[in-house]
Order: C-alpha cells, then structure tokens, then sequence
C-alpha cells in the first residue's frame, strides 16, 4: 500500500513494545525503501531484544548510506553476540562498498579498530577490512597479522589477506607460514 498515511501507522507501530512487531515492521520499512527510517532503524539497534537488534541491521542496509557508516561501525563494535555482530559486519560490508572514495570507505572502521581493544570487535572489524579492499584495509591486515597480542585477531588478519584479491599480501602470507608460531596461522596462510 502506498501512502503517507501508511508509512506513518508503520512508524507507530514500530514505537510500541512488541518485539515481534517490531521486528515486523522494521522488515516493511527496509522493504519499503524508506529512506527517512534510518534514525529510528539505529534507535531500535539497541533495543534489548536480539531479533529487533538484528533486523535492524538487516534493514540498514538497503536504507544507508556511507554517510552512516561511522554510525553503523558503531553499531558494530556494539554488538552483543555472535549473531548480531555477523549481521552488522555484513550491513558494514554492504555500505562501504557503497562509497567511492577508498579512504572514506575505511577510515570509521580503522579508526574505530585503533580505539577499540576488544577482541571480539576488532576480529570483526578485520573481517570487514579483509572484505572491503582499500589501501589502509591492506595495511591494517598486514600490520595485525604479525603485531597483535592475540592469535584470534592475528589469524582473522591472515584470512583477509588470504582472500585479498590482488597478489599484494603474498610475501606476508609466505612469511607467516614460514614463521608463525600457531599451526593454524601457518596452514591459513600457506
């Protein structure tokens, strides 16, 4: 149904309490393309329910744009479980392709993994990097790969190398899998 009238019953709809409806209408909003939704989209982002948390970032990103990308990395490093952090590394992912500029592309996500020190976010926010391929993702790869303190985020920085689509990463890779301590991180690179 088209009509003003009926993208405003959405929006009262999407201020009550049901998480079921919520989830509902924010799938409607998404799938009406209605662009002034984002600022409700990102407030229902932290809603306490999972399934309102990840449709919302399910809905971001048919609506954002890479002016939001600083917000949705946010949203990102945010993230309260394994589920909800997939969905928005994936709507960060879909958003940042967006953009033009390869800086502008990477610069909220490596700005938001040099502050962050989880390690649950910057896995993520290297999974994004190793997806979104721009001249500081490469960097931030190669420079994780070998100096973080943890092998989770150094293998998740091995990953996106490995799947770099240019040949550039090919003397890191060959030195981790020459040199790495971890059996994993050898096997990853090689």
């Amino acid at each position: 149904l088209s009509g003003a009238a009926v993208t405003d019953s959405i929006f009262s709809l999407l201020s009550g309490n049901d998480p079921r409806m919520k989830v509902e209408m924010l799938a409607v909003l998404s799938a009406r393309r209605v662009a002034s939704a984002v600022p409700a989209i990102v407030r229902e982002a932290a809603n306490p329910s999972t399934g309102v948390r990840v449709e919302a970032a399910k809905a971001l990103r048919a609506l954002a744009t890479p002016d939001d990308l600083p917000t949705l990395v946010g949203l990102l490093v945010k993230a309260k479980d394994e589920q909800e952090r997939r969905e928005w590394e994936t709507t960060v992912i879909i958003i940042a392709k967006k953009e033009n500029d390869p800086a502008r592309k990477v610069d909220p996500i490596l700005s938001a993994y040099s502050t962050t020190s989880d390690r649950q976010a910057r896995t993520s926010l290297l999974t994004v990097l190793g997806k979104v391929p721009a001249p500081g993702s490469l960097d931030a790869l190669r420079k994780a790969s070998k100096e973080d303190g943890n092998a989770d985020v150094r293998l998740t920085a091995i990953r996106g190398l490995s799947a770099w689509p240019t040949p550039d990463p090919a003397d890191d890779l060959w030195e981790a899998a020459q040199h790495s301590a971890v059996g994993t991180h050898r096997a990853v690179a090689l």
